[in-house]
């Protein structure tokens, strides 16, 4: 099972690269990152100083603590 993960990983590692370097023959305005991008320009948009936010599927990343202290 080992040798299963090793694959797996190094299967990942090169899609990386491949993803990478398509996004290198984008012109920068198409080079943005989601999760940033998300995090700068929607989330502060509607976040209120007291307001009660119930974030579902945050996970271990969720994005309101990540946010919190530039926005309010």
């Amino acid at each position: 099972m080992h040798a299963l993960s090793k694959l797996f990983r190094l299967l990942i590692n090169i899609q990386i690269k491949i993803s990478n370097s398509f996004d290198m023959l984008l012109p920068a305005k198409f080079r943005i990152n989601g999760y940033q991008d998300f995090a700068r320009s929607v989330i502060p948009k509607y976040l209120r100083e007291n307001s009660v936010i119930y974030e579902i599927g945050g996970g271990k990343r969720p994005c309101i603590t990540a946010v919190s202290h530039n926005c309010i």
